[in-house]
């Protein structure tokens, strides 16, 4: 149980993290300039962690439109890197029991309004 917290708490660090670089992209951007965000979805422990759903959502929070989101199915041969399923941890392709970390990617286009 614990393990399982001390990852919630890891997942929940990285998201308020990205806030704050969300936060600075919106303070220096220009009225009507554009960014690109490109994020996969992924798992912990099997549990889903929507990565971009929860990107889009913080970027709206702070006055961004969303312009476009682009879905891209990432090729076999040109994942970036796979889960061990019984740790969560990453792990090399050749290792045993894996899964795909990131089969899907997202391009979230947003605009400063």
């Amino acid at each position: 149980m614990q393990k399982n917290r001390k990852s919630a708490d890891e997942v929940a660090h990285y998201f308020g993290e990205m806030f704050q670089v969300f936060s600075e992209m919106h303070r220096i951007l220009k009225i009507g300039g554009k960014i690109c965000v490109v994020i996969g979805n992924t798992a912990l422990h099997k549990v889903d962690i929507l990565n971009a759903e929860v990107f889009l959502e913080q970027l709206q929070a702070l006055g961004m439109n969303l312009v476009d989101i682009i879905k891209r199915e990432i090729p076999s041969k040109n994942l970036p890197s796979v889960r061990d399923e019984s740790t969560g941890r990453f792990a090399k392709i050749s290792d045993d029991n894996l899964t795909y970390a990131y089969p899907t990617e997202y391009i979230l286009v947003m605009e400063k309004q």
